[in-house]
């Protein structure tokens, strides 16, 4: 991933599916999933933090953790929809944010180390202010963020999927309601 190169370190964690059934290293299971919205924020942030998370919730049983590469942060604020992820995988222009990528690679790393999944889950509204305006366009730009991303773990990150455009009705949050149209 653009001057960083994703390499194994533990014992391969592998998430498959076994008849339908998510399979974690080939024993099929039902995942129980942590979603921790702002663990890359806390992997950049606060890394010692983060692992301890990751910790607690292999002790209590969970099997992953799902996050968001890119998210809302001042969640309290009227206006969300302008209040930018300011640690996000990758910036609006389309380039990879160096300073959060090996924080990224990291997080991926600290969760195979406990023999846990992760669930990259993205949400391309995040990343542009003005995504309903250039809506086609960003959807571009997103599709080749995500191929970047791909090609970066494919070989070293199996116990990583991706949920693409999380969320289909995004935009409710951030649109006037019917009778203020």
């Amino acid at each position: 991933m653009s001057g960083q190169q994703a390499t194994p370190t533990s014992p391969a964690t592998t998430i498959t599916v076994v008849n339908g059934t998510f399979a974690i290293n080939g024993e099929p299971r039902f995942l129980l999933m942590l979603s921790y919205f702002g663990g890359l924020r806390d992997a950049v942030l606060r890394p010692r933090e983060f692992t301890s998370i990751l910790d607690q919730a292999k002790e209590a049983g969970f099997d992953g953790i799902r996050v968001f590469p890119f998210w809302w942060w001042d969640l309290d604020r009227e206006d969300i929809c302008r209040s930018p992820d300011l640690y996000p995988l990758f910036r609006a222009d389309g380039e990879v944010n160096l300073t959060v990528v090996s924080r990224f690679l990291g997080m991926l790393e600290a969760a195979a180390q406990r023999g846990m999944v992760i669930d990259v889950s993205f949400a391309p509204e995040v990343i542009w202010q003005d995504w309903d305006q250039h809506r086609t366009q960003r959807y571009v730009e997103f599709r080749a963020m995500l191929a970047h991303v791909t090609l970066g773990l494919k070989d070293v990150a199996p116990h990583v999927w991706f949920d693409i455009s999380n969320e289909f009705n995004y935009a409710v949050a951030c649109k006037p309601s019917f009778s203020e149209r």
